[in-house]
């Protein structure tokens, strides 16, 4: 993200658009297939890869970086970085609301 930041002038001289990076993380089960026989190519898929892509959809220039409770509750966040409660959303083919956390850099204590 900071390299694109800095060079955002070359960017958008040359490709008249400036690119943006988002995320976001969830976590469950996946199913993986190996697809092709000439070229062939991993493939995941399974409803942790279409939430995924859902939270991804609620990314804002604001909250670039999303990760649902579910995982959250399962990882030990490193100190670099804090998360703040968005609360819950509505994702598209999903019947339950899914509570967001925006992630960000913590700001460093200087002893």
């Amino acid at each position: 993200k900071e390299i694109i930041e800095s060079n955002k002038i070359y960017y958008f001289e040359k490709y008249s658009i400036t690119p943006v990076f988002r995320a976001s993380l969830h976590a469950g089960t996946l199913i993986q297939g190996l697809i092709g026989e000439v070229k062939s190519e991993i493939k995941y898929h399974g409803d942790t890869m279409n939430t995924c892509a859902r939270i991804l959809g609620n990314t804002t220039e604001e909250h670039d970086y999303l990760i649902s409770e579910y995982l959250l509750k399962k990882v030990d966040l490193p100190a670099i970085y804090k998360s703040s409660d968005l609360g819950s959303f509505e994702l598209k083919g999903k019947q339950k609301k899914v509570n967001l956390h925006s992630l960000s850099t913590a700001p460093v204590n200087h002893l």
